[in-house]
């Protein structure tokens, strides 16, 4: 059985170990975050996946050499990007269809 949250707890500190020991252009970190979106989104928690897919791409952004994972790091952040506003506009149609019935 797949455990998530274990995985998550496993991501987390293997980013506070590359954190004290890496320096902070290291594209292990880059690494860290990106499969800490994903986890996070099979999570359903789409706020904080989105958040952690652009820490990685930004942080291949800024790594010393051309990574060959940047095309598909930014995919990933367009697309949860994408995801999260679409979940958040039918959210807010909800909500104002809502407000309508009430009143």
């Amino acid at each position: 059985m797949l455990d998530y949250n274990r995985a998550l707890e496993y991501y987390q500190k293997a980013l506070l170990m590359q954190r004290k020991h890496l320096v902070p252009t290291h594209p292990a970190r880059a690494t860290s975050y990106y499969k800490m979106s994903c986890v996070l989104q099979l999570l359903g928690e789409l706020d904080s996946a989105t958040y952690y897919a652009r820490l990685a791409f930004k942080q291949l952004q800024h790594t010393s050499v051309s990574h060959s994972r940047i095309n598909e790091y930014k995919k990933r952040y367009d697309e949860l990007f994408q995801e999260l506003l679409t979940q958040r506009m039918q959210a807010f149609e909800i909500n104002s269809m809502s407000r309508e019935t009430n009143q």
